[in-house]
This record gives structure tokens, C-alpha cells and sequence, in this order.
């Protein structure tokens, strides 16, 4: 970067980068035509090798097979027909889902869940109080 200072503006083309990118500056003022057919020839010839990559490309990225998530998703879509997460709706027969019926109904529910081998994550309303999740 170049400043000026009370001693007067810095000195320009003095130092590491500019033997670095000299010849290169020059050689592209010198050569200007001749630079830009290059680069149109690249982007065409890019262009042109790039064309069966949209054949060759799949969606949704990479699943190592070996990870927790995946297998998470396999048996997901496997017994659930693939819904990302499982909700279980608890209906009260009668009164509300505060009273204590439901409310055994919905822990009991709870737990039964949680014992369930590979699931890792149970949240109910009972446990929570959390009206968004009535």
C-alpha cells in the first residue's frame, strides 16, 4: 500500500512485489490482444469440457455412509417414509391437555420413546411447559 507522509509520497516500484509482477504487467500491456483471445479460448474451452459435468452431478451432496446422521436418516426413511422428525400428538378424551390423564398419557408416552434404542432426542410439552408445542 502506498501513503503519503509529511517526508512526501512514498516511493512507487521499490521492493519484493514489484520484480515479482513486473514482467508479468508488462507482458500483459504489451500483449494485450493477444492475452484476451487466450482467456476467451479458456473460457470456451472450459465451457466445453464442463458441459457433461451437469450429467455427472448429483443432488443433495455427500453421506458417508459410516456416519451417525446417515444411519439416523436410513432408518427414518425407512420406518417412517421420511420425515425428518417424528411428532406424536397425545389427545386429550376429555379436559385438557393439563389435566391428569393426558398428562400421564403424554409421560408415559415420553418415556416409552426415550427407551427406544437410537433415539436420541425426546421432548414433550409436559416437560417443558412450552404452549408451542400444545
Amino acid at each position: 500500500m502506498t501513503t503519503a507522509s509529511r517526508r512526501g509520497p512514498a516511493l512507487r516500484g521499490k521492493g519484493l512485489g514489484h520484480r515479482t509482477t513486473a514482467p508479468i504487467g508488462s507482458f500483459v500491456v504489451r500483449r494485450a490482444r493477444l492475452v484476451l483471445v487466450a482467456a476467451m479460448l479458456a473460457v470456451v474451452g472450459f465451457g466445453v469440457l464442463g458441459v457433461g459435468a451437469f450429467g455427472k452431478l448429483k443432488t443433495g451432496g455427500f453421506q458417508d455412509p459410516g456416519a451417525g446422521s446417515t444411519t439416523a436418516q436410513t432408518l427414518t426413511d425407512q420406518r417412517f417414509g421420511g420425515s425428518v422428525g417424528v411428532v406424536l400428538l397425545v389427545h386429550a378424551e376429555a379436559g385438557t391437555v393439563d389435566d391428569a390423564p393426558a398428562r400421564a398419557a403424554g409421560a408415559e408416552a415420553a418415556s416409552r420413546l426415550t427407551a427406544v434404542p437410537g433415539v436420541a432426542n425426546v421432548v414433550s410439552y409436559w416437560q417443558t411447559r412450552n404452549p408451542g408445542r400444545v
